[in-house]
């Protein structure tokens, strides 16, 4: 039997059990203060990683102005944080740290697309 490096080390988080509800494909449309009136369309998934232990963020908008990006969401439980590593196709990686238990998804309008979409 072969061993798996960091194999105890997947086991769900349950900071990260409040976006169970949005694990899935959806379709995104919103605005940015840099184009006034334009609406944009997009993408975004959101997948568990290892058991549930993070959680992986990938988007993209239809216009060739905005990167497409990942992020990989984990959290800090002594610090009470949820954390994320972010990386896009037009720039070098960055981190983001919130406060909060329950960070605000950036988007106005969301549509869940089918599992095999």
């Amino acid at each position: 039997m072969a061993y798996e490096i960091g194999a105890n080390a997947r086991i769900a988080n349950p900071q990260l059990k409040f976006f169970e509800r949005i694990i899935g494909e959806w379709r995104t449309t919103g605005t940015h203060p840099a184009l006034p009136g334009a609406t944009l369309r997009g993408k975004v998934s959101f997948a568990w990683q290892d058991g549930g232990a993070f959680l992986v963020w990938r988007s993209e908008i239809e216009d060739p102005l905005f990167p497409d990006g990942i992020a990989i969401v984990g959290s800090d439980d002594a610090a009470g944080t949820i954390s994320s590593a972010t990386s896009t196709s037009a720039a070098s990686p960055a981190s983001m740290t919130s406060p909060s238990a329950r960070p605000a998804l950036p988007c106005s309008a969301w549509t869940q697309n089918s599992r095999n979409a």
